[in-house]
């Protein structure tokens, strides 16, 4: 029985060398190397020092060779536990959790070296040249198996949670390495209850040479590309959007980290999110998403603007199987959409609104005007004389001059005003709620503020003034008639001598025809 246990655990160190010895040279290039070749070589060591300490025919050296195999156990379990936190997609092994890992091993080494005086590790231990090496485990011992068998099982509990978490092609390489790491599980459970205290075949080392072996050839040809398992946290990371998981009650079940930045922001996702209530965590303005259309645009309490997409999954035919939110922050793609929209319908050089957006205007305020019986009315005014302005000071002079005026009208028009570059020259204020009286009124005050205003050139001081006409809507009026009636009004205060307004009174064909002149 002897030879057969040697020829066992000897075979298997043997097996277990060689891809031990390539896994250790590609440890730099590939992230599961490290942690398999810390696996292996502890294994062969495990397996070679049980092979001594059943061939030696000393009492001691079988102690000894016995003792020799914990540090290789420790090692084994480590690289265990750092294999399965790669394959969870966390191939960084911090300076903290290598520490960690070599609490054990270290420990283990310094109590086994002292276990003759103190005996906690073995109470006592019995060999003889015809028998086999018997022990009596202390309480050390025993919790160092607790131990092992507590990181065994987070070992296969994180990879299991990896499996149910990875994308479709990585699940199955994942079973795999699941099955293949439970084999020297079973294999010690079996030892334990089998062999008792007698050194008989033990059969975790050569399960985790097998074990080993297996994740090596998953590593090298199992996974494409021989990359780590990509899971789908990964996928969430790289993901700009902020993504997040709900169950069927909208209850958090995972966020990606661009998520855990956008609730952070919000105010109300310091912490984990994780387990608790969709509506504890975000806002009142996100809080009816869950129930509303699947996309939508919101704007955030901070006045942030949101784009939120919700994938409903589906579960069975009576429950609802949860939700995937995705929301993009869109506040500066909407800030450049409404600039650019405001260029569209702006005058480059004086920033006025375009012809296009004054006809949007229009067709607009007649129409409320011609259902609520409030009155609208509109000027039209036009720059005295502003040929000779470009010709005497030049044209960026001239430019000067309708973007001061443009700049006076909006400083005293109301905020519901509208002004507009009509073409050259001409400019037309449309005022919501002003009957002709206070447009006249309104014009004549920037007529007055206008004509004051002095324009520093090279030639010298510059003035000009400007004559307006205005008209108010009348009903079953067109947009078009009313732009009529005041152009013929401005044509009646051109005649009239320029430099003044020209009011047309409602119901007139002619703006020629009883026109009011407020003179300069």
């Amino acid at each position: 029985m002897r030879s057969v246990l040697v020829a066992a655990y000897g075979a298997s160190a043997l097996v277990a060398a060689l891809p031990a010895v390539l896994a250790f040279r590609r440890r730099h290039r590939a992230a599961l190397c490290g942690p398999l070749a810390l696996l292996l070589v502890a294994a062969t060591e495990w397996c070679a020092a049980q092979a001594a300490s059943v061939a030696v025919g000393s009492a001691d050296l079988a102690v000894a060779f016995n003792y020799a195999i914990y540090p290789a156990v420790a090692a084994v379990t480590a690289g265990s536990l750092w294999y399965s936190r790669v394959v969870a997609d966390r191939p960084a092994l911090s300076a903290r959790a290598k520490r960690l890992l070599w609490i054990h091993p270290i420990a283990l080494i310094a109590v086994v070296a002292t276990d003759q005086w103190h005996h906690l590790f073995y109470l006592a231990t019995a060999a003889s040249a015809d028998k086999p090496l018997a022990v009596q485990p202390g309480p050390l011992y025993w919790l160092h198996v607790a131990y092992c068998y507590t990181v065994l099982c987070f070992v296969y509990v994180r990879l299991v949670r990896a499996a149910i978490h990875a994308v479709a092609r990585q699940r199955r390489i994942l079973v795999y390495s699941i099955v293949a790491g439970l084999a020297p599980l079973a294999g010690n459970v079996a030892t334990l209850v089998l062999g008792g205290r007698a050194q008989t075949l033990d059969l975790t080392p050569i399960l985790f040479v097998v074990t080993g072996a297996l994740w090596c050839w998953i590593e090298r040809y199992g996974a494409a590309g021989r990359d780590v398992p990509i899971a789908y946290n990964r996928v969430l990371a790289a993901i700009g959007d902020a993504v997040m998981v709900l169950d069927a009650d909208g209850r958090f079940l995972d966020v990606n980290p661009a998520a855990a930045r956008l609730l952070a922001g919000l105010g109300r996702g310091n912490g984990t999110v994780i387990g608790r209530d969709w509506r504890q965590v975000v806002g009142s303005e996100l809080t009816a998403l869950l129930t509303g259309p699947d996309q939508r645009v919101v704007t955030a309490a901070d006045g942030r603007i949101l784009d939120v997409r919700i994938v409903r999954m589906d579960g069975d035919r009576r429950h609802y199987g949860g939700s995937v939110v995705v929301i993009r922050d869109v506040t500066e793609l909407e800030r450049l959409r409404a600039a650019l929209a405001e260029q569209a319908r702006c005058d480059p050089l004086t920033n006025a609104h375009n012809r296009r957006h004054l006809a949007e205007v229009l067709e607009q305020e007649t129409a409320a005007a011609a259902a609520t019986g409030a009155p609208l009315s509109v000027v039209l005014l036009d720059i005295d004389h502003f040929k000779q302005i470009n010709d005497g000071y030049g044209h960026a002079e001239g430019d000067r001059v309708l973007v001061r005026l443009v700049d006076e009208l909006r400083s005293a028009a109301p905020a519901d005003a509208t002004v507009a570059r009509y073409g050259g020259e001409e400019f037309v204020v449309v005022l919501p709620s002003s009957d002709v009286c206070a447009a006249a009124d309104q014009a004549e005050q920037w007529r007055r503020r206008f004509a004051e205003i002095v324009v520093p050139t090279a030639q010298g001081p510059l003035r000009a003034t400007f004559s307006a006409g205005i008209a108010q809507l009348v009903p079953d009026q067109e947009p078009e008639q009313l732009l009529c009636a005041a152009d013929a009004a401005l044509y009646a205060a051109k005649a009239a001598g320029r430099n003044r307004v020209v009011a047309s009174q409602p119901g007139e064909t002619s703006a020629l025809l009883a026109a009011a002149t407020v003179s300069a």
